[in-house]
């Protein structure tokens, strides 16, 4: 496909991507086929976010139910780590990525809440389903990524 005069330099492969750039003062696109080899790292990494998306939703479970354990939390912050180190090599996963990350902070918000002043399970619930919604719809994303059987 070739928009603005610019035809791709790769030949035909699996996967496209989408570049822009700017070209006589307006905004041009044109595609630039992915390598083969290109297309099944991106794969592996949206693999790996969501495999550390899945631990780390078990975790947030966990501390939700069992109430805050520095342990756990600490693990929940090397997840965090982990899905934003992959997440920066998946520009198609952005969205959804900055959508955990604030969910995640809400949820941090509120346990602190909680610890602070006592009780307050309703809130806690709703920030958490807000949480998990966020998740199903990064998982969502990486799935899209993987290669269908």
């Amino acid at each position: 496909m070739t928009h603005c005069g610019i035809a791709p330099v790769f030949p035909a492969v699996s996967k496209i991507l989408l570049l822009e750039m700017r070209a006589a003062g307006r905004l041009c696109h044109y595609t630039v086929p992915m390598s083969a080899s290109q297309a099944h790292a991106l794969s592996a990494i949206g693999f790996q976010l969501a495999a550390t998306l899945d631990a780390y939703e078990q975790d947030v479970c966990a501390l939700v139910a069992g109430g805050f354990d520095s342990e756990r939390y600490r693990r929940l912050s090397r997840h965090m780590d982990e899905m934003r180190m992959y997440s920066t090599a998946l520009p198609a996963v952005s969205v959804a990525w900055v959508e955990v990350m604030i969910r995640h902070f809400e949820l941090t918000h509120e346990l602190w809440r909680v610890q602070q002043s006592g009780p307050r399970s309703a809130e806690l619930r709703e920030v958490h389903l807000r949480l998990q919604e966020a998740t199903q719809r990064l998982s969502r994303k990486c799935a899209q990524l993987m290669p269908s059987a």
